[in-house]
């Protein structure tokens, strides 16, 4: 009785223990090229690069490339579209239950010969960036840091971020047992329906 109890102890504590994961992204908006890296625990266990491809005029797809793996997903909110962004989100519970500790970003914005261009987008970008900052701070306790430096001497537009989040085990049950969920009830609802002949 008393190992099963604590056994039962141990078992609770890791499911509600959070597991901490690294995230660093960079991006290069004018080269057009970024990387994302991901740890756990300081265990490499994601990498990987992308970029954006403009198939027209009005479509933006990012393209994440692992390996000889090519991942795209579509950058609009189409319902309809199974691999925009509003059903990424959707599909994926996950997402909801990450919880942001640190957050780290730094940002370089210029544009050659045009100071006021340069001045005024580093500002803009700052303050959606601070809107962004209030919105997790009245969400959950994170620490955040931030630098936007305007170039004044070349084309530049560069992003670097550090985030540390959490995720425990009972959410990650939690969040598969709800995307299975969604599953079963999807296939039921295009599963044809059957026709009963008369006898």
């Amino acid at each position: 009785m008393t190992v099963f109890l604590v056994c039962t102890i141990l078992l609770l504590t890791l499911a509600v223990t959070p597991l901490c994961v690294t995230a660093k992204v960079g991006a290069d908006v004018l080269q057009n090229r970024g990387y994302i890296s991901l740890w756990l625990f300081f265990i490499p266990i994601f990498k990987s690069e992308f970029h954006i491809e403009s198939p027209d005029s009005l479509h933006r797809n990012l393209i994440i490339e692992r390996k000889k793996k090519k991942d795209e997903i579509h950058l609009n909110a189409d319902k309809n579209d199974k691999k925009s962004v509003r059903n990424l989100i959707k599909k994926s519970p996950l997402l909801s239950a990450i919880r942001v500790r640190n957050l780290t970003v730094d940002v370089r914005f210029g544009k050659s010969d045009n100071a006021l261009m340069t001045t005024f987008t580093t500002g803009a970008i700052r303050t959606v960036f601070y809107g962004l900052a209030a919105f997790l701070r009245l969400r959950e306790d994170v620490t955040i840091e931030s630098a936007f430096t305007p170039d004044y001497n070349r084309d530049v537009m560069q992003a670097d971020i550090f985030a540390i989040v959490s995720l425990s085990l009972a959410n990650v049950v939690i969040c598969l047992l709800q995307g299975l969920k969604n599953v079963i009830s999807q296939s039921r609802a295009h599963k044809p329906a059957v026709a009963k002949g008369r006898g």
